[in-house]
């Protein structure tokens, strides 16, 4: 099953109510081509950004915060020329040709004024946060916790695809060992600022988010500790991360569900 949309929902940014559009999903598709101990997914079929979106005031929001205030059904595909002048006989779908019922019930048949007029009232798609914004988002999102969770939690996630490669290329040489991960100052102080919101916030943190980012910042004793409070150890997470943990291995690896 693809991940597929059913139309677009018209939601109100919580910060100044403008209205955008966001996809609706009628199915999703959690596969990807690599799964990360950090939560990257890479090629997936279903975003995994957070639900970070900038509006046009200045302000960052989240897609879960925003109201939802319409729902517009997938267009249809404009109606071929001519179509009103197709003959709806036993001909015409003998010979495999749309007949005029057809057209009407699969296409939009208003005139194309009409179309275009409705289709400028629509809203814009609510505005995706680049990684190369996150850093903009961390410093002008001072107090908006759940905002500043997911611009780290990105962080996190794009200051360590430079070590994927380094990563893929050494599995491929040895699947026995692990490359050395040697974070920046800058990659420890986000984890640690990370680490510090999940651990404070009222809501329950993912058990094996937190458990990552004590692994990858070396406090394995922590990470140990808390990975054996873990309930579903028959998780595969629960496998991989005590691997790592035995090892001391701190870099995010890459795992298959």
């Amino acid at each position: 099953m693809m991940t597929s949309v059913s139309g677009r929902n018209v939601v109100a940014a919580p910060c100044c109510q403008t209205l955008y559009t966001t996809p609706a999903y009628r199915s999703i598709n959690l596969s990807a081509s690599e799964f990360w101990t950090d939560g990257q997914r890479v090629h997936g079929l279903y975003p995994n950004d957070g639900g970070l979106r900038s509006c046009t005031c200045g302000a960052y929001f989240l897609l879960k915060d925003a109201e939802k205030v319409d729902f517009i059904p997938e267009a249809k595909p404009i109606a071929p020329e001519g179509w009103a002048n197709i003959k709806s006989t036993w001909w015409t779908r003998f010979r495999g040709k749309q007949a005029k019922e057809q057209v009407m019930a699969f296409y939009d048949t208003r005139p194309l004024e009409v179309i275009k007029s409705e289709t400028k009232a629509i809203p814009p798609p609510t505005q995706f946060v680049k990684d190369q914004e996150l850093a903009q988002v961390i410093h002008d999102c001072f107090g908006e916790r759940d905002v500043l969770i997911v611009a780290r939690r990105r962080y996190w996630r794009y200051l360590n695809d430079p070590f994927r490669d380094i990563y893929r290329e050494h599995r491929n040489k040895d699947q026995t060992s692990y490359p050395l991960f040697e974070p920046t100052e800058l990659q420890i102080s986000n984890m640690l600022a990370l680490l510090d919101l999940l651990l404070q916030t009222s809501e329950k943190s993912d058990p094996f988010e937190v458990i990552e980012l004590f692994r990858e910042l070396g406090k394995f004793n922590e990470a140990k500790s808390r990975l054996d409070q873990v309930e579903n150890q028959n998780n595969v997470l629960f496998k991989v991360m005590s691997e790592l943990i035995e090892e001391k291995t701190i870099g995010p690896a890459r795992f298959r569900y």
